[in-house]
């Protein structure tokens, strides 16, 4: 993780956290077959929940000793040991970084703005408090 770290402050940005997840890909059995159209936006998701617990704060990075000890990344290891024909829907829907709940977040994403696009009024408003 520390090689990914391109400042060499011990700090990773959410660009670098998201290479880190991309690399773990091919090793974790259950995203290992994972849509290459889909990688991307998993690197995404993943690096935000990462962000969300490790930097508090918002200032944009976060502290790699925080990472490798946070519930996140064990959470996101467990993918690693087992096959996705060896866990049940319930177990992979349970598991934040698994591929089904990916999915189902991006699909909630998508739906969220799709209600934004087609309700004028709310689309100006969110726009509007985005900016402020």
């Amino acid at each position: 993780m520390s090689e990914l770290d391109e400042d060499s402050d011990g700090f990773l940005q959410p660009h670098e956290m998201e290479a880190y997840i991309r690399g773990l890909i091919p090793n974790l059995a259950q995203l290992r077959d994972m849509p290459t159209a889909f990688v991307q936006m998993f690197c995404r998701i993943a690096a935000r929940k990462f962000f969300f617990f490790c930097d508090p704060h918002k200032r944009g990075k976060a502290c790699i000793k925080k990472v490798l000890l946070s519930n996140c990344l064990q959470e996101l290891m467990e993918l690693h040991q087992e096959s996705e024909e060896e866990v049940t829907d319930v177990e992979q829907a349970e598991n934040w970084f698994s591929l089904t709940s990916a999915q189902r977040i991006c699909g909630m994403s998508a739906v969220i703005l799709a209600k934004l696009l087609f309700s004028p009024l709310d689309f100006v408003l969110v726009c509007c408090m985005l900016c402020i």
